[in-house]
């Protein structure tokens, strides 16, 4: 689903989301850069572009495996990264990528 919020006044973030549900309670949060740059990136702007997400969708940010996919353009390829990150007062902060496969992503959505 399009996902889409104002981080500031005058920036807009969009991206597609995936709120996959798990047995314990928890959520996998995939989010897909568009192609084509339609505002701000969803990695140069993490942290509020998640708040904004638990927020809208009531997920606890520390019940949340976050991914980031970004698509080559011309539909060359796609690249992964799990985002870990601190939860401090309900908001994400700190955030590291680890670049991961299209395979551990199956993985981990598929195993409840």
């Amino acid at each position: 689903m399009l996902f889409k919020c104002q981080l500031w006044p005058g920036s807009i973030c969009k991206c597609d989301l995936q709120i996959h549900p798990k047995s314990d309670g928890s959520q996998i949060v995939m989010v897909t850069e568009f192609p084509r740059k339609q505002g701000i990136s969803i990695s140069n702007a993490f942290e509020i572009l998640f708040d904004h997400i638990c927020e809208t969708h009531y997920l606890n940010p520390e019940k949340v495996t976050y991914l980031e996919r970004r698509c080559e353009q011309g539909g060359l390829g796609q690249q992964w990264s799990l985002v870990h990150f601190e939860i401090i007062k309900q908001r994400a902060c700190n955030p590291r990528w680890q670049d991961v496969t299209e395979s551990f992503v199956r993985t981990i959505i598929t195993f409840k």
